[in-house]
């Protein structure tokens, strides 16, 4: 367990040393549609291509869960540009993940 939490908190601080916050929006909304794409083709009858689908959508809703979420909280706001970063980032997991 030590090791796995070792792991995360590298690549947290990874991803906080990148100067963008769009970059990290498109990075992880990218690797979470290609886990989620690539997780239901071993146990779905759905072909390659849905399975990307049906992750990059997943993810989609994550990111707009994400960004209403933050603009409940003091002082943050609803950002579409945040929400265009993670479109971009599953777009290009869809991409990935149907090839």
């Amino acid at each position: 367990m030590a090791n796995n939490e070792t792991i995360f908190e590298r690549v947290a601080i990874w991803l906080c040393s990148i100067r963008s916050d769009r970059y990290v929006h498109l990075l992880v909304s990218l690797l979470l549609t290609f886990i989620v794409g690539t997780g239901l083709m071993p146990i779905s009858d759905m072909g390659r291509v849905a399975c990307a689908l049906l992750g990059a959508l997943v993810t989609l809703c994550v990111d707009v869960a994400k960004e209403w979420h933050d603009s409940t909280r003091p002082g943050n706001c609803f950002d579409t540009t945040d929400l265009l970063a993670d479109a971009i980032g599953c777009l290009l997991g869809f991409i990935v993940t149907a090839l």
